[in-house]
């Protein structure tokens, strides 16, 4: 695809999360697993509705309204948002995330929920926002990462989310980098170099591949 394809579409993607719940790591990093719990509870709650106007009882029969869960899938997108968006020091990713995932997969909508964050948090380091929420991108793409590794050599859905980041050649700003020192002491590195480390080792057919790319390309 061509490169200005891809900003367009990074953009765009960009600009439609801006009307979704963009979260501060620093906020939800105070929060215990009873809040988080809660509001992710509501959140549930609000899909379920929207699932519920989006399939009303069709009195005619010969016309049934057409079904259409695209409101409910973008409200659990935003509780995948707020799950992966929080520093996970006390691993409380794997208590919150099941209920999401349940929601999601019912729709057939998972992986494909989930290479939209990471999408998302790719373009939105590249945009002039505060921040805060470019510290927050990188918590996304960090704990999606480490939550789906060992998920790596089984599902080709999650090999597509980690190339995607390794060759997004995604950085982190040094304004992220000291915000991150000053606020909680967290390491900052580049996520593409991570995903490009994961890979070589969970994958190595992968590594594999690019070589004979390049020499392909090389000599045609």
């Amino acid at each position: 695809m061509h490169k200005f394809t891809i900003l367009i579409l990074l953009c765009l993607t960009f600009v439609c999360s801006l009307s979704a719940e963009i979260y501060k790591y620093n906020e939800l990093e105070i929060k215990n697993y009873d809040e988080m719990s809660k509001i992710i509870h509501e959140i549930l709650q609000k899909a379920e509705r929207k699932d519920i106007q989006a399939n009303p009882p069709s009195e005619n029969l010969d016309s049934p309204t057409e079904y259409d869960p695209s409101e409910a899938i973008d409200v659990l997108k935003e509780a995948l948002r707020l799950i992966f968006s929080r520093p996970n020091k006390d691993n409380m990713v794997e208590k919150l995330l099941p209920p999401v995932r349940a929601d999601l997969k019912s729709y057939d909508a998972y992986y494909d929920s989930l290479y939209d964050l990471v999408v998302e948090a790719v373009a939105g380091l590249n945009q002039k926002i505060p921040v805060v929420y470019k510290s927050t991108y990188i918590f996304v793409l960090e704990n999606i990462m480490s939550e789906f590794r060992p998920q790596l050599k089984t599902e080709k859905d999650i090999q597509k989310i980690f190339i995607y980041i390794r060759d997004s050649d995604v950085k982190v700003p040094d304004d992220v980098r000291l915000d991150r020192k000053l606020r909680s002491m967290f390491k900052s590195r580049n996520p593409s170099d991570t995903a490009r480390s994961i890979l070589e080792i969970e994958l190595p057919r992968e590594k594999e591949k690019e070589k004979k790319g390049f020499w392909q390309r090389l000599f045609g």
